[in-house]
């Protein structure tokens, strides 16, 4: 069911798009430098995606207020996340469910078609705020692509997949999960986590990724949404 808090966080005011850089075409945010992926680096992306696709996909949380780290994965394996703007929507619904429906994010990363997250929710309804997140950041991805012109089979293949239940669909219902029971068990996802820029070569160091808590965690910098890191 709709969340009117949520109904009212819409629209998004998304920040500027990157100049010169077009839908699907990922400019690095590094500190302090930018760079545009290469053929080398959507090859490693490929093989990452191909990681995710292959996690198991059902989501089931059956201890409600412990972390989980899920993955949640764009349609297709459709890489939406190509300019800030994008980065933004979905980030900006995060900092949102942070301040008002009690969600905690204790590590993140963002990657062109699919975000990974250590979270949990203080009245045990995980559950309900991810899928209130998915659904609302995927009316404002799919109205920022359509202001953008985007590519037009990625909009064709959003929409067929809604199957007439929205004007369209960018996230997989379905997604990975698994809850965190110990230290070493979120050392071991939070690494892995913040690693991914680095294996697919986009950044040479997790914490010159923007779209991750990496930064709070290798150089104890303020991450781009509030980070709640896990006390054992």
């Amino acid at each position: 069911m709709s969340d009117p808090a949520l109904s009212a966080f819409y629209p998004v005011r998304p920040a500027n798009p990157l100049p010169g850089a077009g839908i699907g075409q990922l400019r690095c945010q590094t500190q302090p430098s930018s760079m545009i992926v290469g053929r080398n680096s959507r090859q490693a992306c490929r093989r990452v995606s191909a990681e995710v696709l292959h996690m198991p996909q059902r989501w089931k949380v059956h201890e409600p207020r412990s972390p989980y780290f899920v993955t949640s994965s764009v349609v297709h394996l459709i890489p939406v996340f190509g300019r800030d703007a994008y980065f933004r929507i979905l980030m900006d619904s995060m900092a949102h469910c942070i301040r008002q429906r009690g969600l905690r994010i204790h590590a993140f990363v963002i990657m062109p078609d699919h975000f990974h997250a250590i979270c949990s929710q203080v009245a045990g309804d995980l559950s309900g705020v991810i899928r209130d997140l998915k659904r609302f950041t995927s009316r404002g991805l799919y109205a920022q692509l359509v202001r953008d012109y985007a590519y037009l089979p990625w909009l064709a293949a959003m929409r067929n997949v809604a199957r007439g239940e929205s004007e369209a669909k960018v996230w997989d219902d379905e997604f990975h999960s698994e809850q965190i029971h110990t230290q070493p068990f979120f050392q071991q996802k939070c690494d892995y986590i913040h690693a991914n820029p680095v294996r697919v070569g986009y950044v040479d160091a997790p914490s010159q990724w923007k779209y991750s808590s990496a930064c709070l965690y290798y150089e104890g910098r303020e991450a781009v949404i509030p980070i709640e890191p896990l006390e054992w």
